[in-house]
């Protein structure tokens, strides 16, 4: 029988079409993840303000506390008030709303007033500095004295030399006026001297000048001129000269000048008959201007005055609004204090220990102890810094930091006097004091006696704070912004007003958002205005 033949082998396909499949799924992903990149990698993840919100941050006040067994209220005498009556002894049993002891309402009412006062001074010490840097920057500016100095100097210079140009001016217009009258009508003691014949004066007769017989004799007209100047120039050269004439209705005369000094002469004289006055005209003096001096502001002040008047002013206001706080807390603390003169029980329970009230503890020690014989309670420890942030009524959250239990607790007293040994858990000033607290747990399930809580402030139902990580807000030359959606899908720029909050790395936005909005990163490529919008988390957002 013949040998039948081999059946072939099968091909081997099926390694390479698992090959060739796996191949066309990576390339799908490779181009739909880049097609997915390409679509997602151009718009921007945003997310509304609501979901991004941190009010917690808010509540200023965290911290950590230690489980009680039972509820207990201590009462601390208030030093600063004396203790009339007390109302309970050691061992009674009391409800909330007990009396337990009384202050004086006198002396607390006293302090009421004193703080009214004091509140009253120091707003009006504000208003005082207010209206002093008012008037500081209405003030005019004024040159230094040293410039006011030198404008007065340089003012009188050029007066003095106004009036020295001015006298200068009339001395040469009188001179040159003089001038003119003598050149019209003064015979010169030279002309008489030399014999010559002059305007007014008949050719010379006779005479040496000598004496008195020999004077050099001239024969006059009745319009002769002579002056004063001439005539003493004869007498001090002891010369003589005889002036004789005829007027007009022919009356003779004859005159003798020189020799002595009795002569008719005390100015210049027209030599006729009746020996007229003649004088030489005076010139109009020229009146120059007082100085006028530049009038400053008695109450301006230098540039350099008001600028550095106008820091001080500012800082005083700045002391005088600190005064008006403190004040404003004296008085507040003083009518809390008025207000709570009836000290009352806040929880039904045993009166555990009482003091003397005529000699009330002072080491820090409670006056009263009041002691719950159920329940649980938290201790905790709020720094004199935010005093004001835990107050008696305030609801607190607690949260065990083994178990994870969470419950509220209302705080029902804040003591006055600061816990020793106690520097709080914060990284804090070492020299702020730590006031202990107590608060009732209502519903204390999950929680046990002496372990450890965090504890925080609860913050109100009906916040609309909005408090955003610090990196979302950025700023330039117009102020601060975040990049949010302009509600057509694209990204601008919005203003925004921002204060700190007592975590440093969120800030509070006052103004400028509200919970609707949609704010994005403002970092990386696509931190910019103008890129579109998506609500879409890509995975490239997860990633990076």
């Amino acid at each position: 029988m013949p040998k039948q033949p081999k059946a072939p082998k099968a091909k081997k396909h099926k390694g390479k079409i698992v090959g060739l499949v796996i191949l066309a799924i990576i390339v799908l992903l490779v181009v739909g993840g880049s097609a997915y990149y390409r679509y997602m990698g151009t718009k921007v993840y945003v997310q509304s303000v609501m979901d991004m919100n941190n009010a917690w941050v808010l509540s200023n006040e965290t911290g950590e506390g230690v489980i009680q067994d039972a509820t207990t209220q201590n009462i601390y005498w208030d030093a600063t008030s004396d203790i009339t009556e007390v109302y309970v002894e050691k061992g009674d049993t009391v409800a909330a709303g007990d009396k337990l002891f009384q202050y004086d309402t006198e002396s607390l009412q006293l302090q009421v007033e004193q703080a009214k006062l004091g509140l009253d001074v120091a707003n009006y010490n504000l208003e005082v500095a207010k209206k002093e840097l008012e008037d500081t920057g209405k003030a005019s500016i004024v040159p230094t004295d040293k410039a006011q100095e030198d404008e007065m100097k340089k003012i009188d210079e050029k007066y003095e030399a106004d009036v020295k140009a001015a006298a200068e001016k009339d001395a040469a217009a009188q001179t040159e006026a003089d001038a003119k009258v003598k050149a019209e009508h003064e015979l010169t003691y030279e002309k008489i001297a030399a014999g010559a014949t002059a305007d007014g004066i008949a050719t010379y007769v006779e005479g040496d000048g000598t004496t008195e017989a020999t004077a050099w004799t001239y024969t006059c007209t009745d319009d002769t001129i002579i002056s004063q100047d001439t005539v003493k120039a004869l007498i001090t050269n002891n010369k003589y000269v005889c002036l004789k004439g005829t007027t007009a209705d022919g009356t003779t005369y004859s005159y003798l000048l020189g020799g002595s000094d009795d002569v008719p002469f005390t100015s210049a004289y027209r030599l006729v008959s009746t020996m007229t006055d003649y004088t030489f005209p005076s010139v109009t003096p020229t009146v120059v201007a007082d100085p006028k001096y530049p009038e400053y502001d008695p109450k301006g002040m230098t540039e350099s005055e008001k600028k550095e008047q106008t820091a001080s002013g500012e800082v005083g206001i700045k002391k005088a609004e600190n005064a008006v706080k403190s004040a404003q807390i004296n008085l507040d603390d003083a009518k809390r204090r008025l207000s709570e003169a009836t000290v009352t029980a806040k929880i039904n329970g045993v009166i555990l220990s009482i003091g003397d009230y005529k000699n009330p503890p002072q080491d820090g020690s409670a006056f009263i102890t009041i002691s719950s014989q159920s329940g649980l309670a938290v201790t905790g420890y709020v720094s004199e810094l935010k005093m004001d942030s835990m107050k008696q009524g305030d609801e607190i959250a607690i949260t065990s930091w083994e178990s994870g239990s969470y419950a509220t607790a209302t705080i029902t007293e804040v003591s006055s006097y600061p816990a020793t040994n106690y520097s709080g858990w914060t990284n804090s000033n070492s020299n702020v004091s730590w006031y202990p607290y107590t608060a009732f747990i209502e519903d204390a399930d999950g929680f046990k006696t002496g372990e450890q809580v965090q504890i925080s402030k609860v913050m109100p139902e009906d916040t609309d704070a909005i408090v955003l990580e610090k990196i979302y807000v950025r700023s330039d030359d117009n102020g601060n912004y975040v990049l949010a959606d302009n509600g057509n899908g694209r990204l601008v720029k919005k203003p925004v007003t921002v204060e700190r909050t007592s975590e440093s790395e969120y800030v509070l936005i006052t103004d400028g958002l509200t919970m609707e909005d949609l704010i994005a990163f403002p970092y990386g490529s696509k931190g910019r205005e103008g890129m579109k919008t998506t609500t879409q988390m890509s995975v490239f957002d997860m990633l990076f």
